[in-house]
C-alpha cells in the first residue's frame, strides 16, 4: 500500500462519509450489533460544516486515489477535540489511524493545549488503546460484560 496523507477538500466529503459507514458497520457487526447498521448519508452536511469551520483539522488517508481513512479535530482556546477517526476495515492495523491521529494533533500544537478529549465506542478496545498511548484516558469506567441475554 502506498498511503499518502493530506488535508481534506470539499470533494472528499462523500468518500469520507463512506469510510465512516463502512468502518462503523464492520465494527458493529464484529461486536454483535449488526442490527444497528449506519446508513450512508449523502450529502453529509456535518462533514461539510467541519471542513468549513476547521479546515486544518480534517485529514484523509489515500491509497493511490481511494480514500481509506479520515479524521477530524477541532481546537478552541486550550481545548482539542477529536471528532472522528475511521479507517476502512481492509486497511486497519497498518498504522494509518496512528498517522491520522498525529496529523489531527498538529492542530493547536503551537499553543498550550491543556485538555484533549474524544468520544469513542467503549467496546472498541483497539481504538481505546490507541488513544491511551497518546495520553487520552477514559474518564468513565469501561465495563465489559458477557452473558446470555435470554437469561435475564
Amino acid at each position: 500500500m502506498n498511503i499518502t496523507y493530506r488535508l481534506a477538500k470539499p470533494s472528499d466529503i462523500s468518500a469520507a462519509a463512506q469510510v465512516f459507514s463502512t468502518a462503523v458497520n464492520d465494527l458493529y457487526e464484529r461486536h454483535g450489533l449488526a442490527d444497528q447498521v449506519v446508513q450512508f448519508i449523502q450529502p453529509n452536511a456535518y462533514y461539510a460544516f467541519c471542513l468549513q469551520k476547521e479546515p486544518d483539522g480534517f485529514w484523509v488517508a489515500e491509497n493511490e486515489t481511494e480514500i481509506v481513512g479520515m479524521a477530524f479535530s477541532w481546537f478552541r482556546g486550550s481545548f482539542w477535540f477529536l471528532g472522528q477517526l475511521f479507517i476502512v476495515p481492509t486497511c486497519q492495523e497498518g498504522g494509518i489511524g496512528r498517522k491520522l491521529l498525529d496529523k489531527t494533533l498538529e492542530l493547536g500544537s503551537q499553543v498550550n493545549v491543556t485538555n484533549r478529549a474524544l468520544i469513542t465506542y467503549p467496546f472498541n478496545r483497539v481504538s481505546t488503546a490507541l488513544y491511551m498511548r497518546y495520553g487520552m484516558y477514559p474518564r468513565e469506567p469501561i465495563y465489559r460484560m458477557v452473558g446470555d441475554g435470554a437469561a435475564a
